[in-house]
């Protein structure tokens, strides 16, 4: 007699509805099932081993999971949610497993900074400009220049700035001691991509340890502008999970759109430049002229009153599906690991790994790779 285990209708609903694409129990049977028998025994909530075995790792679960007559309860974010577009889709696993990975790095990372003697007191740019004192826009921006040292894009383009302007940003925040994510899967698990409708981004507010997390699978001209909205956040002193849009409605938000769309295009140039172009082509023209993207434009002109909300909503969905269209292989995987793990943390990792401080199994375990690619990082050069 074949030995079988069985499964509460719950578990398995809730592990199809982990799935990309989602899917129903029936598909579930059907792709794990080798006869009409076994399909109809899983459809009734009766599994074979190979099969419960195959569901766990589906679900990325413990296999004692498997047993419990209802779905683990998911903790609530340790980040005051602020996302504001429209009909925002409840978090999901793929949220709370970020955000649990991102925090053992950074709770390492403090711990390596404290060895070395490196860990500061506090830095003093966060929360510099809590919302309570009113700060005005202006200052803010000022401050992050003066901080970053860097300008907006067209005047950073036109000093000789090359290559991108967010991997010019990205290198300046990171220079400063924020650890900035700029991922679009769980880890390093391409199977479990994060959904831009859920979240942008999200900021921790950390006075030693600062994190900023980009979503890499949202269109790269949101990126930049979620990249600066989650800055706001460090400067104002409050953590946030984020989802930029014009429409906004808590303050934090408002004001951190404000200070990113401001930042990257300052309003009196806009509104200078912008009744001398055709309304064909006007985005694309101002695109080129501010060297930020068309989304980052509309954002500016909504908030000027120059466009309508819906108007940005069109255009953001056209880029998203751009993106998706033209999604290709995932690039240089040792170029890309950096970026997905904070090139400044990455490096702190590798060189503990290098210099005995660190067990490469631990180092693997915290950059979501095996021992050996450790050494296959630090041959390419991440340090």
């Amino acid at each position: 007699m074949s030995i079988e285990f069985q499964i509460s209708r719950a578990i398995l609903d809730w592990i199809a509805a982990q799935q990309v694409p989602k899917k129903n129990v029936d598909m579930l049977a059907q792709e794990l099932s080798r006869t009409e028998k076994e399909r109809a025994r899983f459809l009734q909530g009766f599994i074979t081993p190979t099969q419960a075995e195959k569901l766990a790792k589906m679900a990325d679960i413990p296999f004692g999971f498997l047993f419990l007559d209802k779905p683990p309860q998911l903790q609530s974010p340790a980040l005051p949610d602020f996302r504001t577009t429209q009909d925002a889709v409840p978090l999901s696993r793929n949220f709370f497993d970020t955000l649990a990975d991102i925090q053992t790095k950074v709770d390492w990372y403090r711990e390596y900074l404290a060895n070395i003697g490196a860990l500061p007191e506090y830095l003093p740019f966060v929360g510099k400009f809590p919302l309570q004192d009113n700060p005005s826009v202006e200052a803010v921006i000022a401050d992050m220049r003066s901080t970053l040292k860097v300008s907006n894009a067209a005047e950073w383009r036109n000093k000789g700035g090359n290559g991108s302007y967010f991997s010019h940003l990205y290198k300046q925040l990171e220079s400063v001691g924020i650890l900035i994510f700029n991922n679009g899967v769980v880890k390093n698990n391409n199977n479990r991509p994060l959904d831009v409708h859920e979240f942008r981004g999200f900021a921790i507010a950390d006075k030693q340890v600062p994190v900023i997390f980009v979503n890499n699978a949202d269109a790269k001209s949101a990126q930049l502008f979620t990249l600066l909205h989650e800055a706001t956040h460090i400067w104002i002193g409050e953590s946030a999970i984020s989802n930029p849009s014009p429409k906004e409605e808590q303050q934090a938000e408002r004001f951190c759109n404000r200070v990113a769309a401001e930042f990257l295009v300052p309003g009196e140039m806009l509104q200078h430049e912008w009744g001398k172009n055709d309304e064909a082509d006007r985005l694309d023209k101002l695109a080129s002229y501010f060297c930020v993207s068309k989304q980052v434009i509309a954002i500016k002109a909504v908030q000027l009153g120059l466009m309508s909300p819906s108007g940005w909503l069109e255009l953001r969905e056209a880029e998203l599906r751009d993106k998706r269209e033209n999604s290709g292989g995932g690039g240089n995987f040792y170029r890309v690991l950096p970026v997905r793990n904070s090139k400044r943390l990455t490096d702190a990792v590798v060189c503990a790994a290098m210099n005995n401080q660190l067990l490469l199994r631990d180092a693997g375990h915290l950059l979501n790779i095996q021992p050996a690619t450790v050494l296959s990082l630090y041959r390419e050069g991440s340090h």
